[in-house]
């Protein structure tokens, strides 16, 4: 929940975003510069393999799938297979926030499968645009 909260005080405050703004120089030698502006965007959908350690801090709601939500990058989350009961939990909590919030319901999921052609099929899935990853082989 730490790492939930970090991000959506991020998110309130609008740092996700990375906004830059570099006035024109119209007088700028050799050649004038335009405004220039920047801002960060989401880039789609994002898996995330659930950590096998620390199932409530580290897999299903943790800091990947934090991190990938503060973004505004929907998240499907791959759960680990040894403590499939505990993602279904977190993510079943998840999805009670969604609902509340009134967020769209595919801002979340979460798939399970212990086989690793599960992830395999998820990590190059052509709307995948990102993978988090937190541990070892």
């Amino acid at each position: 929940v730490g790492q939930l909260r970090l991000f959506a005080s991020h998110i309130l405050a609008g740092d996700y975003l990375d906004r830059r703004h570099d006035e024109a120089l119209p007088d700028r030698a050799p050649l004038p510069r335009p405004d220039l502006r920047l801002m960060q965007r989401p880039i789609g959908p994002v898996a995330v393999f659930g950590a096998s350690n620390f199932p409530l801090a580290f897999s299903v709601a943790g800091g990947d799938t934090a991190a990938a939500l503060a973004a505004g990058c929907p998240v499907v989350v791959k759960g680990h297979s040894a403590h499939p009961g505990t993602g279904e939990i977190v993510a079943q909590a998840i999805d009670v926030v969604v609902k509340a919030c009134g967020i769209h319901p595919g801002v979340f999921s979460l798939i399970q499968g212990g086989k690793r052609d599960v992830g395999q099929s998820l990590v190059q899935h052509p709307l995948i645009k990102a993978v988090g990853f937190t541990g070892s082989l």
